[in-house]
């Protein structure tokens, strides 16, 4: 089994991570804790939600990194100021790995 994603790991997987202060340690935070449930959510019931299946760590950390570019474009956003919250879905490459596609065999 694997872990969640941390601070150093999300910002080895996703360089452009906030970094550099405290606040950004929390924002990151905050958005790792977004995409944790988002992961959780999409993808089978665990029978232990602290000890996630191998890759998932990975997920979270593209989930949280959709989160963070979906408050921070200009234009059509929802909210107030500078950030905005979007409900979006799980990015297909986190998709594929929480739920990898399995070929089916068929015969025509």
């Amino acid at each position: 089994m694997g872990t969640w994603a941390t601070l150093e790991t999300a910002r080895r997987a996703w360089p452009d991570a906030p970094s550099g202060t405290p606040d950004d340690d929390d924002l990151l935070t905050q958005l790792l804790e977004i995409a944790r449930d988002k992961v959780l959510t999409f993808g089978p019931l665990l029978a232990d939600p602290d000890a996630p299946p191998d890759g998932w760590d990975y997920a979270q950390t593209l989930a949280a990194r959709d989160v963070w570019q979906a408050a921070r474009r200009d234009g059509d956003f929802i909210g107030f100021d500078t950030y905005a919250i979007r409900v979006r879905p799980l990015s297909a490459d986190a998709q594929a790995i929480v739920r990898p596609y399995k070929g089916t065999p068929s015969v025509n």
